[in-house]
């Protein structure tokens, strides 16, 4: 026999031995516990495998998906608009540019205040 073999064999011969020796010293209530979790383990196993295979498998569509949309992406552009004059010091202001191509600083904002109401609070805030 091969020298992985006979010492495959004495690791199970010395678990199985280590398992009888500790299971005779045991009460029933650990002994009790320990299979409990031996078959928690044992049953959490299969269910672990199997959830791992649906997550890496549902991956490699999302790639493909992912890196088709990065060609054609709708999320907003940075455009970077000098200052109008050479003896400014301002750094260049930086201003998205939402998918339809405007600036979203040309945007609109809302011509009312916002108000907020608070639970459990009295009345609104603005």
């Amino acid at each position: 026999m091969k020298y992985k073999t006979i010492l495959l064999i004495a690791l199970i011969v010395f678990a199985a031995s280590l398992a009888v020796v500790v299971g005779q010293r045991l009460s029933a209530e650990a002994t009790a516990v320990i299979v409990g979790v031996v078959a928690g383990v044992a049953a959490g196993i299969p269910t672990s495998l199997i959830v791992a295979w649906v997550a890496t498998r549902g991956r490699a569509g999302e790639t493909r998906v992912v890196e088709e949309r990065r060609a054609d992406s709708g999320e907003p552009r940075i455009v970077v608009v000098t200052p109008p004059s050479p003896q400014s010091s301002s750094p260049p202001c930086y201003h998205p540019v939402s998918p339809g191509g405007v600036p979203m600083a040309a945007l609109p904002y809302p011509s009312h205040p916002r108000r907020f109401t608070v639970i459990g609070g009295e009345g609104d805030l603005e």
